[in-house]
C-alpha cells in the first residue's frame, strides 16, 4: 500500500452573510502596469496592495516548484509563483487563495521523493502569511490548517459537502462540512466529509460562531464552550478531521457542531490585538517525532524566528503546541512488511467565501529531500569552559571560538552549496577561521570572506554534507575586546542556506568583565634576532601589575606562556611601581617566530588583566636541515573495508624537507607508525595498517623504520621538496586493510625522521 504524510495549510472563508452594519476591508486605490508578467498575481488578488508587500517582504526560501502537484479537482487556483532570486538563490512562494469564493489544492509529489516518512524524526520549517485584517476581527477569511493525510484519494482529497461539492467556510478545506437542509446529521456524517486518514492544525482567522441565520449556512464550529474555554480570538487549534469525536452537536441546535479543539491558542490579547492576519510574515516550525511503531508526537514552534532580523524569538514570543498521534489512524502498512516505508503526502488547501484573504508560504525545509541541524557555542579557550546562559562570563582579552556544528540526519540529497552567512559581535576581534569535518579534511576560511569590518562571515562550504561525512564544524577564532566597564553581548545570528534546507540560529549572549587589573611590559614589544647565538643570555621582560589604586596586589598570579610552555609566578604583594622580572631562556627559542605571552589573574575573583603579547623574530640561517610536515593527516573514509584493499590519503597531507646547506650533502627522511586504535573504544586496533608503496610498486610494512625518501643538496641555495606531490595516488604512505572493521575514527601516530646522511 502506498502511504503518504501530508500536512495541508488551507484557507478559508465563512460563507456567514456579514453583520449588518460592518464596513468591509478594503485598499486605497493604486496605479500599476497592467502587463506586467511579475504583477499578475497582484493583479488577481482581492487586496492587490496587501499581495504586493507580501511579495516584496517575503523571506528567502527553497524553490519548490518540482517538488509540489496541484489538486486534480476543477477550478483549482492554487499555484507555486514563478521563482524569484534573492543573493543568487532561486526561491518560490507558494499561494493558495488571493481572491472570494476560491478554492486551492496542493500536494507534495511523492514521486519526486516529496513525503514523511513516519518512522523517522523529521523537521520542517516554513513562513506564513496570513492576510491584513486591518485591525478588525473576522474582516478575513478563513485561515489555513496544516494537514497530515493518507486519504486513498490521493491529490484529489479534499473536504466535500454531501452533494459531492467542495466544501468552503469553517471547512478549512479540511474538516468536515456540517450543514444539510434536507437532512439531520450525526457526527459520522460529518466525518465522511472530512479528509480521511488525516490529522490537521489549524490557524483560524474567522470566529465562526454566527448567529441563527449564520447556522444555517454553516458557521458554528467555534460557537459555545470548547473544553470549558470560550473561543473570542483567532487561534491555533488540532485535531482529527475524520473522526467522529471531533464533532459535538449544539444543544437545541439541528445540524449544527461545533469543533472539539485539541491543544488549543488563542492568540492575542483581544479581538483587536492580531498575530494571525495582521499584514505579517510568521515563521513556523514543526516536529515529527517517532515515538514507537504506533505513535508519534507533532509539536510546533509558532513565531520562532523575527522577520526583520531571522533571529530566533524569546521564547515568550513564541505560541507552541504538542500532541501524541496515533499511526494507526492513517491506515498505513504495518512494520512487519518487507521493506516498507510508511510515507504520508502533504499539501495545502483552501477555499474562501464571502471574505478573503492573501495566503502564502514560502518554505525552508523539505524533510525528505534533506534533513540537517545547526547546534551555535562559544568556547572560552582561555578558561577552557563553554559559554552558556548559567556561565556566560568572560574578560577583556579572552580567546573566544564561535563554533558551528552542521549536522547530516537524512534525506534524499547530499547538502552541499552550503553558504554560512555568520555575523561576528562587534564586541570581539576576528583572528582565524577554519571548518572541520568529521572525515578530518579541514578548509581554511581566507581572511577575505570577511567584510571590512571583520563583522560578517559569508562562506560557501566546500565539501558536502552525506551519511559518510556528516558534520562540520565551522570555527571562527576571536579575542574579546578592551573595555572600560563590564559589557554585555547579545546573540549572534547564523543563516546557513542551500537549496534544499535554510536554518537560523543564534549564539548565546555573554558578558565581558571589565578589567580593574592593569598589565605592561618594558620593553612593550618584542624584537628581531639574527640567529640563536645573538640572542642575550639575560633577555629580560618586566611586568608591572596593579589594581586600580591599590598599592599592593592582593593574592594573584601571572600566567606566562613562552612558545608553548605555560608557567603560573605567583604575585601576591606585589607593589604598585614594582615590576617582576622574567627572563627568557635563549635555549628556548627557535628560528621563525616566538611567542611570549603574559596576563594577571586574582585568585578570589578570578578577574584577569587584558593579555600582553610580544613577538621575537630569530632569522633562519643557512645550512640548515629541517622537515616541514602536517600534525593531523587523514586518509578517505571508507565503509567497512576488505583484504588487501588501500585507502587512499585525503588532500591534507604535506611533507617537505627544506635544505640550505651546502651542495654536495646528503639527507635520508625515515618514517615508522604505530597501529590504529578507535577513538572511541581506544582498546580497540584497525584491522589494517599503514604502509609505504615505493616507486617499483612494492609495499612496504612501517612497524619500523623504512626510508621514505633520499637527496642530495646540489645547490648553494634553499631548497625546497614537496614529498607527497611526488606520490601519485596508489604510492607513498597509504592504508592498508586486512579485512572488515567496525565503524568508527581511527588514530595512530607517524614518527618521522631526517638524518643528513646517506643512509
Amino acid at each position: 500500500m502506498l502511504s503518504f504524510f501530508c500536512y495541508a495549510l488551507i484557507s478559508n472563508t465563512s460563507d456567514a452573510k456579514r453583520t449588518p452594519g460592518r464596513v468591509t476591508n478594503t485598499e486605497p486605490a493604486v496605479f500599476v502596469k497592467k502587463d506586467s508578467e511579475y504583477d499578475a498575481d497582484a493583479q488577481d488578488s482581492a487586496q492587490p496592495n496587501d499581495f504586493r508587500q507580501a511579495r516584496e517582504k517575503a523571506p528567502h526560501g527553497l524553490a519548490i516548484d518540482t517538488l509540489f502537484e496541484k489538486g486534480e479537482y476543477p477550478s483549482n487556483t492554487a499555484k507555486v509563483i514563478k521563482p524569484y532570486q534573492d543573493n543568487g538563490l532561486e526561491f518560490s512562494i507558494l499561494k493558495v487563495t488571493s481572491n472570494t469564493y476560491q478554492t486551492g489544492a496542493i500536494w507534495s509529489n511523492v514521486s519526486k521523493d516529496n513525503y514523511i516518512d513516519v518512522d523517522k524524526d523529521q523537521t520542517l520549517s516554513m513562513w506564513l502569511y496570513l492576510g491584513n485584517n486591518g485591525g478588525v476581527i473576522s474582516y478575513t477569511g478563513d485561515g489555513m490548517a496544516f494537514v497530515l493525510q493518507n486519504d486513498k484519494k490521493g491529490v484529489k482529497a479534499i473536504s466535500k459537502r454531501n452533494n459531492g461539492t467542495v466544501g468552503t467556510g469553517q471547512t478549512l478545506g479540511v474538516w468536515g462540512y456540517d450543514y444539510n437542509a434536507r437532512k439531520k446529521l450525526n457526527r459520522e456524517d460529518i466525518a465522511k466529509t472530512a479528509i480521511q486518514n488525516s490529522f490537521a492544525i489549524e490557524f483560524d482567522t474567522f470566529l465562526n460562531n454566527g448567529n441563527v441565520i449564520d447556522l444555517d449556512k454553516g458557521n458554528s464550529f467555534d460557537s459555545g464552550d470548547d473544553k470549558h474555554e470560550e473561543i473570542t480570538r483567532e487561534h491555533i487549534a488540532m485535531n482529527y478531521p475524520d473522526a467522529p469525536s471531533t464533532y459535538t452537536p449544539i444543544s437545541g441546535m439541528n445540524n449544527h457542531f461545533r469543533m472539539e479543539h485539541e491543544q488549543l491558542r488563542q492568540i492575542g490579547m483581544n479581538n483587536t490585538k492580531r498575530m494571525l492576519s495582521d499584514k505579517t510574515w510568521h515563521h513556523m516550525t514543526i516536529h515529527w517525532h517517532n515515538k514507537d511503531e504506533n505513535t508519534g508526537t507533532l509539536s510546533y514552534e509558532f513565531n520562532d524566528k523575527n522577520i526583520v532580523t531571522r533571529s530566533v524569538n524569546k521564547s515568550g514570543e513564541i505560541v507552541s503546541a504538542s500532541m501524541d498521534v496515533d499511526i494507526n489512524h492513517f491506515d498505513l502498512p504495518h512494520l512487519d512488511s518487507k521493506n516498507v516505508v510508511r510515507k504520508l503526502r502533504w499539501g495545502f488547501t483552501g477555499s474562501t467565501g464571502q471574505e478573503t484573504e492573501n495566503n502564502l508560504i514560502v518554505f525552508e525545509s523539505v524533510p525528505s529531500m534533506l534533513n540537517g541541524n545547526v547546534s551555535p557555542s562559544i568556547y572560552d579557550d582561555t578558561q577552557q569552559k563553554e559559554v552558556t546562559s548559567n556561565d556566560n562570563q568572560t574578560f577583556v582579552g579572552d580567546q573566544l571560538s564561535f563554533k558551528y556544528e552542521l549536522k547530516y540526519l537524512s534525506g534524499q540529497n547530499s547538502w552541499n552549496k552550503n553558504m554560512a552567512t555568520i555575523d561576528i559581535p562587534r564586541e570581539v576581534k576576528y583572528k582565524s577561521a577554519e571548518v572541520i569535518y568529521s572525515d578530518g579534511a579541514r578548509e581554511i576560511i581566507p581572511a577575505g570572506a570577511f567584510d571590512e569590518n571583520a563583522s560578517k562571515l559569508t562562506y560557501t562550504l566546500q565539501n558536502e554534507l552525506n551519511l559518510q561525512n556528516s558534520s562540520a564544524t565551522i570555527v571562527i577564532r576571536t579575542e574579546s575586546n578592551n573595555v572600560y566597564k563590564d559589557l554585555h553581548v547579545g546573540p549572534a545570528h547564523a543563516k546557513f542556506e542551500s537549496p534544499y534546507l535554510i536554518l537560523d540560529t543564534d549564539t548565546e549572549s555573554f558578558n565581558i568583565k571589565y578589567n580593574s587589573i592593569h598589565i605592561r611590559t618594558e620593553p612593550s614589544e618584542g624584537k628581531t634576532f639574527d640567529s640563536i647565538q645573538s640572542i642575550d643570555d639575560s633577555n629580560q621582560i618586566k611586568v608591572f601589575v596593579d589594581k586600580d589604586n591599590n598599592t599592593w596586589m592582593p593574592k594573584s598570579h601571572l600566567v606566562v606562556n613562552f612558545n608553548g610552555k605555560i608557567d603560573n609566578i605567583d604575585i601576591s604583594n606585589l607593589r604598585k611601581g614594582v615590576p617582576y622580572k622574567i627572563v627568557l631562556d635563549k635555549n628556548k627559542f627557535h628560528p621563525g617566530e616566538n611567542t611570549f605571552e603574559v596576563y594577571a589573574v586574582e585568585n578570589a575573583s578570578s578577574q584577569r588583566s587584558p593579555k600582553k603579547v610580544l613577538k621575537y623574530y630569530v632569522k633562519e640561517q643557512k645550512d640548515d636541515l629541517k622537515l616541514v610536515f602536517n600534525k593531523l593527516v587523514s586518509f578517505k573514509p571508507v565503509n567497512g573495508g576488505e583484504q588487501g584493499q588501500l585507502v587512499h590519503r585525503n588532500k591534507d597531507w604535506e611533507i617537505e624537507v627544506v635544505d640550505s646547506r651546502q651542495s654536495g650533502n646528503h639527507w635520508t627522511l625515515l618514517a615508522q607508525a604505530t597501529g590504529l586504535k578507535n577513538e572511541h573504544s581506544g582498546d580497540s586496533d584497525l584491522n589494517g595498517e599503514l604502509v609505504f608503496i615505493d616507486d617499483a610498486g612494492i609495499s612496504h610494512s612501517l612497524k619500523g623504520y623504512q626510508q621514505i625518501k633520499a637527496g642530495p643538496s646540489v645547490t648553494s641555495e634553499v631548497q625546497s621538496m614537496d614529498i607527497q606531490k611526488l606520490w601519485s595516488p596508489n604510492r607513498g604512505i597509504l592504508l592498508k586493510l586486512h579485512g572488515k572493521n567496525n565503524p568508527g575514527h581511527y588514530h595512530g601516530k607517524i614518527d618521522w625522521c631526517l638524518t643528513d646522511s646517506i643512509n
